[in-house]
């Protein structure tokens, strides 16, 4: 079987976290956020600093951080690197989000 998630790197207090997403955490976040609405949020000219703050907070808890909502978003918002957002958009987009089947690869699902 293929890797169906993608790998991305997220950097907190400067060190780089690898974090690879599972279905607990997709489930996790679609709790709070439906991942079509994460989309269609993600893809705007300004989404909601909330939702990106939320999804970063949760991956970077899946690889063991310990880190509250609040410090994410004061990390958002105060950066210096006027492209930090965008890169995070990338990231979520990227780690959620599959990587198309590859041509030949199977399509079994035994309910």
């Amino acid at each position: 079987m293929s890797a169906v998630f993608n790998t991305v790197s997220v950097s907190w207090e400067g060190k780089a976290y690898e974090v690879k997403p599972t279905m607990a955490l997709i489930n996790k976040i679609e709790q709070r956020l439906p991942l079509v609405r994460l989309a269609r949020e993600l893809g705007q000219a300004e989404p909601p600093v909330s939702s990106l703050v939320y999804v970063i907070t949760e991956m970077l808890r899946s690889v063991g951080v310990q880190v509250e909502e609040e410090e994410v978003y004061r990390e958002i918002v105060t950066s210096e690197d006027p492209n930090l957002g965008m890169n995070l958009r990338l990231a979520v987009l990227a780690a959620i989000f599959p990587a198309p089947k590859k041509k030949g690869e199977s399509e079994t699902v035994n309910p």
